[in-house]
């Protein structure tokens, strides 16, 4: 388990810290462009945001894929050589949050926080419930999918909750069916 917690700590710490800069550098952005209704300008974010994690995403599985395993072994040892193929799917899949997490800012401008929770709730007992199902299939690795298919949820049903605010809203299929395909390659395929 201690593979895992390093593969977690790892993919999701790097994960967030990508999102996180790339977000906040474009709220102002996002929420002024909502409040003013500028359905233009706040899709043309949105769209840059949205392929700048696929651009990441891709490059990342590249490096990761070139050279993880030379970069992890030689920091951390052979120690936790088990973790290598669980950061890169666990980083993948914050940058789907990150997706998920443009959804939830028309949320907020709207001060629809309940839906918010609602929804926080919805996607946890679905990945407990997942990880119970799934732990017991896929040990290790079932604890990663079970994250993924929860993530998963909570962009649609972001989604879903702020089209009926904003119908302008495009659903993002390149940005998750590229990001969804590297987390499988990578998780069952150990690319």
């Amino acid at each position: 388990m201690a593979y895992y917690s390093l593969a977690a700590t790892l993919g999701v710490g790097v994960g967030k810290v990508f999102i996180t800069a790339l977000l906040k550098g474009e709220i102002v952005s996002i929420l002024g462009s909502l409040q003013t209704n500028d359905i233009n300008s706040y899709m043309a974010v949105q769209k840059n945001i949205q392929l700048t994690l696929v651009v990441i995403s891709f490059v990342t599985f590249v490096l990761y894929y070139l050279y993880g395993d030379v970069i992890l072994l030689s920091i951390f040892g052979d120690k936790y050589s088990n973790s290598i193929g669980y950061i890169l799917p666990l980083f993948l899949i914050v940058v789907i949050n990150g997706i998920a997490n443009l959804y939830t800012l028309p949320l907020i401008q709207k001060k629809k926080l309940y839906l918010l929770v609602m929804i926080g709730c919805i996607v946890v007992i679905l990945n407990l419930v997942l990880n119970i199902v799934f732990i017991n299939i896929f040990y290790v690795k079932g604890v990663i999918l079970a994250v993924y298919i929860a993530s998963l949820a909570e962009f649609i049903l972001a989604y879903r909750a702020s089209i009926e605010y904003f119908d302008y809203l495009k659903l993002p299929i390149y940005s998750l069916t590229s990001i969804s395909a590297l987390i499988i390659l990578s998780l069952f395929y150990g690319v």
